[in-house]
C-alpha cells in the first residue's frame, strides 16, 4: 500500500492499493482503495458509518506516511481538539525554511515564489471557509495552497542535506507532534 503526494505530474494525492484491516477481527476498514486527486480537483470524503473515513483520518498519525504542510500548527490544534490526534511524520515547509535562512514565520506565497519561481494568489487568506459552496476562487486558492508542497519538500530537503542541517530540522519537526503544544487552558 502506498499513499503519496505527487511530484511533477498533475496528481496532488495518490493512494495505490491501500488496505487497512483490524488485526483482532480481520475486518477491513479499507480494502484495496485506489484514488487520485488531480490538480484542480476538490474532493469530499463521505460515507456511511464504517465506510473508512476514520481510517483515512488515522493515516494522519501513521508514521510511515509523510505529510507535507506549511504552517501546520493551526491544523494540528484543530485535529487535537476535535479528533484527539496529532499528525505524525510531518514536514512543515515553514519550519524548515527557517533553517535555510527564511524569516520565521514566513508566507507560503513568498516561499513558493522564491524557491520554485511560481507566483501564487494571496487573495483568500482571510475568507469564510465555513460557507458552502466554495467559490471557484476559493477552490483555486485552496489548491494553490497545496499543489506546490511536494516540490518545496524536495527543494528544502536538498538544501538542508547540503548544509548538513536536515537532522536539526527533523528534531524541530518532531516537537510539532507533542500534544501539549496544542492544548488550551480553559
Amino acid at each position: 500500500a502506498r499513499a503519496t503526494v505527487g511530484a511533477c505530474d498533475p496528481l496532488v494525492i495518490r493512494f495505490d492499493h491501500v488496505t487497512k484491516t483490524y488485526p483482532r477481527t480481520h475486518t477491513h476498514a479499507l480494502r484495496d482503495v485506489d484514488f487520485r486527486i488531480r490538480k484542480g480537483e476538490f474532493v469530499y470524503i463521505t460515507g456511511h458509518s464504517g465506510a473508512g473515513k476514520s481510517t483515512l483520518l488515522n493515516m494522519l498519525t501513521d508514521e510511515k506516511i509523510l505529510k507535507i504542510v506549511h504552517a501546520g500548527d493551526n491544523d494540528y490544534r484543530i485535529f487535537n481538539t476535535h479528533f484527539g490526534i496529532i499528525p505524525k511524520n510531518t514536514f512543515d515547509t515553514q519550519v524548515v525554511s527557517a533553517f535555510v535562512g527564511y524569516k520565521y514565520p514566513g508566507a507560503f506565497s513568498k516561499l513558493v515564489e522564491s524557491e520554485l519561481r511560481i507566483k501564487v494568489s494571496k487573495g483568500y487568506t482571510v475568507t469564510d471557509w465555513q460557507r458552502r459552496p466554495f467559490s471557484r476562487k476559493q477552490i483555486r486558492y485552496a489548491l494553490d495552497d497545496v499543489i506546490h508542497l511536494h516540490a518545496l519538500w524536495q527543494k528544502l530537503t536538498y538544501k538542508m542535506q547540503r548544509a548538513g542541517r536536515l537532522e536539526w530540522a527533523m528534531e524541530e519537526l518532531k516537537k510539532l507532534e507533542n500534544p501539549e503544544n496544542y492544548e488550551q487552558d480553559p
